[in-house]
């Protein structure tokens, strides 16, 4: 049976707002990734008398066909990096924030390419198109970044803070433990380091990593 984009005249959807029900229709089915029926529903839009909502709607099917062409060009580049491919990696990241310049997730990734390479100025402005409210993966994660780079700059204080940030974006996050623990070591804290790890395993009980730290560790 052809799918139809019109609201149904009778049923359960019957007391929607027609607006509505073309909007909620849409953007579902963009979720889903069935851009080819949310196009149909859009016409249906237009067709009812809702031009400026279709134009909303077509942007919005736009907008979710880069984003997941930018996820994908991001699987592609951590397999890549994975394997050693540094280069490949970074061309890659490089390539997601250009299909789509408003994924956090990309940016973060290429704020650490160039963090690794040694390019803090460049890893910094990579963090500034990082909007937050994205995920909470990536505001976590930006906050990691945002420490490892104080520490490439001497600033022990600052990375402490982003991580002990970090820690509270995104408890499951092992990394933000990791490196605080380190950098609180560094600075003869030995108890806020120890605090630290065993935040992580309260977060994330059992984690093997976190487990042998803490058991290495003088009490």
């Amino acid at each position: 049976m052809p799918f139809d984009g019109r609201i149904p005249a009778s049923g359960r959807f019957r007391d929607w707002a027609r607006d509505g029900w073309y909007a909620a229709r849409s953007r579902y089915l963009v979720a889903l990734g069935d851009t080819t029926r949310a196009r149909t529903a859009i016409a249906g839009a237009r067709a009812d008398g809702f031009g400026p909502l279709a134009d909303q709607l077509d942007g919005e099917v736009v907008a979710g066909l880069r984003r997941r062409q930018a996820e994908a060009m991001i699987v592609q580049a951590t397999q890549l990096l994975g394997m050693g491919r540094k280069d490949e990696g970074r061309r890659a990241v490089e390539r997601a924030v250009e299909i789509d310049p408003t994924f956090s997730t990309a940016w973060v990734l290429l704020c650490d390419r160039r963090r690794v390479a040694g390019d803090l100025a460049g890893a910094e402005e990579a963090l500034t198109h990082a909007l937050p409210g994205q995920s909470v993966e990536a505001d976590a994660d930006a906050e990691v970044m945002r420490g490892l780079i104080a520490v490439s700059r001497k600033d022990t204080t600052r990375a402490i803070e982003h991580l002990l940030a970090a820690q509270k974006f995104r408890p499951r996050n092992r990394n933000a433990y990791l490196f605080a623990a380190l950098y609180l070591v560094d600075r003869n804290d030995p108890a806020g380091a120890r605090a630290s790890i065993e935040r992580g395993l309260e977060a994330i009980p059992g984690d093997p990593k976190l487990q042998e730290i803490l058991n290495a560790m003088p009490r």
